[in-house]
């Protein structure tokens, strides 16, 4: 998943085209809490406080997207 983030920094990257670049998988309701606890363990292991993420930001309604500061 990280690698996915990484490779499109800066714009937003749907739940769907997560769950089918990482996951290999069809898009459904189910799959998307599966993307939200990977997405909440990630931060875990890269953010200070992942409680306010700086780096893996949450698009509502979208998906995820990855801030690189400076960039």
């Amino acid at each position: 998943m990280l690698t996915c983030l990484i490779q499109n920094a800066g714009r937003a990257v749907s739940y769907d085209e997560l769950l089918r670049q990482v996951w290999g998988c069809q898009p459904d309701a189910g799959n998307r809490e599966m993307v939200k606890a990977c997405v909440k363990r990630l931060r875990r292991k890269v953010e200070e406080n992942s409680a306010q993420p700086q780096y893996i930001r949450t698009v509502r309604g979208v998906g995820y997207r990855l801030v690189i500061p400076g960039s």
